[in-house]
C-alpha cells in the first residue's frame, strides 16, 4: 500500500518554509504527497510583475498565486493539491472551521504522516501559527493513526528572521540532491519575492541555493 503524507500550509509558497527538499525526496520514494492550502493567498505581499511591473490587487493576486502554486505542485511532483479559501491573515478568527476541514481532508486522505509548522509558524505569523494549532488538535479527533511532524529551522542553515523554536529536531532529511528542484519552486512564486529576499537573503545576494538547503529538520510531535 502507498504511503501518504499530508503537508499542511497557510498559503501558497507555504512549501518551501515547511520542506520543499522533504516533498521532493518523499516523492522519489514513490510516495503519494498531498498539500493543503488554507487560503487563497490574497493578502500576501506581491512582487512586480514583469508584464508592467505594477502591483496587482488582492483578487488578481488570488489568481496569479494559484497558477504559481500549480506550477510549483508539478515541479514537486506532488500527486493532489487541495487549496481552501478561509481568508489570507484571517485564519486566527476561522480556527474552528478550520479545524474541523482539516479533520475532515484527514479522515479522506488517511495520512501515515502529516506535516505542518511548529507552534511559532516560524515567523509569528498569525496565519501559520492558527495552522500548527489547528493540525495538531484535529489529529487528536482523527478517527486513525499517523505521525505528525514539525519543522526546525536550525541556526546554520542560512534562512533568516525566523522563530527557532524549542524543538527537538530528531529527524534530519538530507536535501542536497533536490537543491535544482527547490531554487526553480521558489523562482516559480514570482509575486513573493520580496517575501523571499527576507527570509533567504542568500538568493539576493548571489549566493545561490548551495548556501543554503543541505538538511531540513522536523520534530515529531507526541499524539498520546
Amino acid at each position: 500500500m502507498v504511503s501518504t503524507t499530508l503537508v499542511i500550509l497557510a498559503h501558497p509558497d507555504d512549501e518551501i518554509a515547511v520542506g520543499p527538499g522533504t516533498i521532493a525526496h518523499l516523492v522519489s520514494l514513490g510516495e503519494r504527497v498531498v498539500l493543503y492550502y488554507a487560503t487563497l493567498g490574497e493578502g500576501g505581499i506581491s512582487g512586480l510583475l514583469k508584464a508592467g511591473g505594477e502591483w496587482i490587487s488582492p483578487d488578481k493576486l488570488a489568481e496569479v498565486r494559484s497558477h504559481e502554486l500549480s506550477r510549483a505542485a508539478n515541479l514537486l511532483g506532488v500527486s493532489k493539491v487541495i487549496v481552501r479559501n478561509f481568508g489570507d491573515g484571517k485564519l486566527d478568527s476561522q480556527k474552528e472551521l478550520l479545524q474541523k476541514d482539516i479533520l475532515e481532508v484527514l479522515e479522506q486522505e488517511r495520512p501515515n504522516k502529516v506535516v505542518t509548522f511548529p507552534p511559532s509558524g516560524l515567523t509569528y505569523h498569525m496565519d501559520h501559527m492558527a495552522v500548527s494549532q489547528c493540525t495538531t488538535e484535529a489529529i487528536h479527533q482523527y478517527s486513525g493513526k499517523t505521525q505528525l511532524f514539525q519543522r526546525v529551522i536550525k541556526d546554520h542553515c542560512g534562512v533568516v528572521n525566523v522563530v527557532h523554536d524549542d524543538l527537538t529536531a530528531r529527524y534530519r532529511v538530507s536535501v542536497e540532491k533536490y537543491r535544482g528542484t527547490i531554487y526553480d519552486v521558489m523562482h516559480t512564486h514570482k509575486t513573493q519575492v520580496r517575501s523571499m529576499d527576507h527570509i533567504f537573503p542568500a538568493l539576493r545576494e548571489g549566493r545561490g541555493v548551495e548556501d543554503l538547503w543541505r538538511y531540513e529538520y522536523f520534530a515529531a510531535v507526541p499524539l498520546e
